[in-house]
C-alpha cells in the first residue's frame, strides 16, 4: 500500500503539551483546595504535604515521558481534589451550623436563667431556688453533645436559616454575610409571630439564592484560574494576554465571567491546535529532510498558506511528494507526484518505481518518528498504480516557496 495515503500524527511535543496543560490545571486546583481549606480550617499541614506529594509524582512521570500515566492519573487526581474539597466544605458547613445553633441555644437558656433570677429578687442573698438550679444545670449542659442533639430534635429553631448561613459563611467572607446577619436579628426581635414568619421566609429565599449564586461564581472563578494556568503554560504572547485577562477579572459580574470562560476555552483550543499542527508539520519536514528530500527554509509557511506542499527528491528527478492538509486535525495526506506537463505521456514503469521508493521512504519516516516518541498512524492507503500520478509543473512546485517568509519556531516550556 504505497500509493496515496492518509496518516494521523501524534507528536511527542504534542503529548508533552497536553500533559503540561493538565498539570497546570491541577496545580491551580490544588492552590484553590489549599486556600479554601486554610480559610475554613479544614486542612492540616500534613494533608497539604500528602496532596503535594501526589502532584510531585505526576511531574516525575512527565519527566520520564509516561504520558499515558499522566493523562490517566492526572484526570483522576483532578476529580479527587474537587471531591475532597466538597467533602471538607460539607464538614465545615455542618460544624458552623452546629456552632450557630449551639450559640442560639446557650442564648435562650441564659435568657431563661436571667428571667428566673429576676422573678426571685426577694430571695435572701446567697439563696438559690430549685428552679434556678435546674436552669443553671440546663445552661451547663448546653455544650453537651447528647443534650444538644436532643434539643435540636425537639426545637430545631430556624434550622433552614442556620444551614444557609453556615453555607454562605464557608463560601464568602464575613463582610459579605453581615447584611444577612442584621436581617436575621430583625427576624428574631420581631414581636408579631405572623410578621416574623414572613420575614423568615423572605430571608430564607434570599439566602438560598445567595448560596446558589456564590457557588456558581466560585465555580466559575475556579475554572477560570485553571484556564489561565493552561494558557500561561502555552507561553505564546496571545495566550499570556488571555491568561492575564482572566486573572485580573475576578471582580467582574457573573455574566461577564461566563463570557470570559467561553472565550478562554476557544482561545485555549485554538492555541493548542495551532501548536500541535505546527509540531506535526515540523516533524514531517525534518524527517523528509533526513531522507534526502529538498526541505528549505520557509516551507512550513508555504504549506500553511497554500494548504498543501510539494517536496522534491533530488536523487529522483521528475518526481516529488505532495503533502496535503496542514495538520490541524492531526491528519496529513501524502502522495507521489510527477513533474511534467499535464498533456505529457506518463511513463508507467518510472511512476511505479517512484511510488515504491516512496513506500520505502514512508516506512523509514515512521521508524524515525517512532524513535523520537512520535506516532505515525496509517489510516488509509491505496495500492501502487491504483490511481494515475498527479502531474505538477516545476514552476508550480517552486512558486510555493519563493515568496514564503520563514516561520518562527513555536515551543512550549518543558517543566
Amino acid at each position: 500500500m504505497s500509493g496515496p495515503k492518509v496518516v494521523r500524527i501524534v507528536t511527542r511535543e504534542e503529548r508533552i503539551a497536553t500533559c503540561q496543560g493538565l498539570l497546570a490545571r491541577l496545580e491551580a486546583a490544588l492552590s484553590e483546595w489549599e486556600r479554601v481549606g486554610r480559610r475554613n480550617e479544614t486542612v492540616s499541614e500534613e494533608d497539604i504535604r500528602n496532596m503535594r506529594a501526589r502532584y510531585a509524582k505526576l511531574n516525575e512521570a512527565l519527566a520520564a515521558d509516561r504520558f499515558d500515566e499522566i493523562e490517566r492519573e492526572g484526570t483522576r487526581e483532578m476529580q479527587f481534589v474537587q471531591d475532597d474539597q466538597e467533602r471538607r466544605l460539607a464538614h465545615a458547613v455542618e460544624k458552623r451550623k452546629r456552632a450557630r445553633l449551639s450559640k442560639q441555644r446557650t442564648k435562650e437558656v441564659t435568657a431563661e436563667l436571667q428571667a428566673a433570677l429576676g422573678r426571685n429578687r426577694t430571695q435572701p442573698a446567697g439563696g438559690v431556688t430549685d428552679a434556678q438550679r435546674a436552669l443553671a444545670q440546663k445552661l451547663k449542659e448546653s455544650e453537651d453533645a447528647q443534650s444538644f442533639d436532643q434539643w435540636l430534635s425537639e426545637h430545631a429553631p430556624s434550622d433552614g436559616l442556620e444551614q444557609r448561613f453556615a453555607e454562605l459563611s464557608v463560601l464568602l467572607e464575613d463582610a459579605d454575610v453581615s447584611q444577612f446577619e442584621s436581617r436575621l436579628r430583625a427576624v428574631q426581635e420581631e414581636v408579631s409571630q405572623a410578621r416574623r414568619e414572613l420575614l423568615e421566609d423572605s430571608l430564607t429565599v434570599d439566602l438560598t439564592k445567595a448560596v446558589r449564586d456564590a457557588r456558581q461564581r466560585l465555580g466559575l472563578l475556579s475554572r477560570l484560574r485553571g484556564l489561565s494556568a493552561e494558557l500561561r503554560q502555552i507561553g505564546s504572547a496571545s495566550a499570556v494576554r488571555a491568561a492575564d485577562l482572566l486573572l485580573h477579572s475576578s471582580n467582574a459580574d457573573t455574566a461577564m465571567l461566563g463570557a470570559l470562560e467561553t472565550d478562554a476555552v476557544k482561545t485555549l483550543a485554538a492555541e493548542r491546535d495551532a501548536y500541535a499542527a505546527h509540531m506535526r508539520r515540523q516533524v514531517v519536514l525534518k524527517g523528509l529532510a533526513s531522507l534526502g528530500y529538498q526541505v528549505n527554509e520557509g516551507l512550513e509557511t508555504a504549506w500553511v498558506r497554500a494548504g498543501y506542499l510539494v517536496i522534491e527528491r533530488p536523487s529522483q528527478p521528475g518526481y516529488g511528494v505532495e503533502l496535503g492538509g496542514t495538520g490541524e486535525k492531526g491528519r496529513i495526506q501524502a502522495r507521489v507526484v510527477a513533474f511534467r506537463a499535464a498533456n505529457a505521456a506518463a511513463d508507467k514503469t518510472r511512476d511505479i518505481d517512484a511510488e515504491q521508493l516512496w513506500c520505502s521512504d514512508f516506512a523509514h519516516l515512521g521508524q524515525q518518528l517512532a524513535a523520537t516518541g512520535t506516532e505515525l498512524i496509517l489510516e488509509k492507503a491505496l495500492p501502487v498504480g491504483a490511481v494515475p500520478l498527479k502531474t505538477v509543473s516545476d514552476a508550480a512546485a517552486s512558486n510555493i516557496v519563493e515568496s514564503a517568509p520563514a516561520l518562527r519556531e513555536r515551543t512550549l516550556p518543558r517543566s
